[in-house]
């Protein structure tokens, strides 16, 4: 994700992700009767639920409160087709000589 700078879309994604996989493995745990005797027994089958609607939330509403920019079209002036800037840089090597 930081490696190529990824867009806020994908970052919500991500988190949603997570989550459901954190909630989910809550749930699993409770309903196994494994872990977190606190919550009730019905918190196990609730959680996994929540823990699918959370993973089908991360493929929708990303893309519902961020949409896809529409690409330029070929004609339009937000493409612009001029030629590359010239550049007076030099590159030497100072050692080894």
């Amino acid at each position: 994700m930081l490696a190529h700078q990824g867009s806020v879309d994908e970052s919500l994604s991500v988190v949603l992700l997570f989550a459901a996989l954190w909630v989910g493995w809550v749930g699993w745990s409770r309903l196994k009767g494994k872990g977190f005797p606190r919550l009730p027994d019905w918190a196990g089958p609730g959680l996994l639920v929540v823990a699918g609607a959370l993973a089908v939330s991360a493929a929708v509403v990303p893309k519902a409160l961020f949409p896809p920019a529409p690409a330029p079209s070929p004609g339009s002036a937000a493409v612009e087709t001029g030629s590359r800037p010239a550049s007076t840089a030099a590159l030497a090597f100072a050692a080894p000589t």
